[in-house]
C-alpha cells in the first residue's frame, strides 16, 4: 500500500460527495470521497493511501487522460514475476510502488533510473489524518 504526505488546497462538496485539490509529492492531485460532512480544510495535513495495483505508467505526460493525477517518478527498481512486475518508485524524495502486467512493463520498456509518470485515478486515493 502506497502512503504519502498531502495538502489540502480546495474542497468542493455536493450531495455528500466531495472532491478535494490537493498537493501531493510537490504536483497539484484530486482525490475522491463520499462523506455526510467533509472532514477536511485548506492547508490541512493529511496522508494519502493507494494501491500499487491502482497506480498506471507512462514513459510521457498524458495531458488528454480522463486521469488527471500524474506524478513524474524515478524507476528505482523492477522486480519482474511471471505475469507482473512490481516497480518501485520515488517521487519528489517519496517512495512509491506500482504493480503492472509483465506485457506492459515490456512494451514501456522500463529500465532503472528511468523516468516515468505515475496516474492514479481521484477514486483511489483515500485519505487519513496523519498521526499527531
Amino acid at each position: 500500500m502506497n502512503r504519502l504526505p498531502a495538502t489540502v488546497r480546495a474542497l468542493h462538496s455536493a450531495d455528500g460527495l466531495h472532491l478535494l485539490d490537493l498537493t501531493l509529492c510537490g504536483h497539484d492531485c484530486t482525490a475522491f470521497a463520499c462523506a455526510e460532512a467533509a472532514p477536511w480544510q485548506p492547508g490541512q495535513r493529511v496522508e494519502v493511501v493507494f494501491r500499487a495495483l491502482d497506480v498506471a505508467l507512462s514513459t510521457a505526460p498524458c495531458p488528454t487522460l480522463s486521469i488527471r493525477n500524474c506524478l513524474p517518478c524515478r524507476i528505482v527498481s523492477i522486480r519482474h514475476g511471471r505475469l507482473f512486475s512490481h516497480i518501485d518508485l520515488h517521487c519528489a524524495g517519496e517512495p512509491l510502488q506500482a504493480v503492472i502486467t509483465g506485457r506492459s512493463a515490456a512494451t514501456l520498456a522500463l529500465q532503472h533510473g528511468m523516468t516515468v509518470f505515475a496516474l492514479i485515478k481521484a477514486n483511489a486515493l483515500q485519505l487519513l489524518e496523519p498521526p499527531a
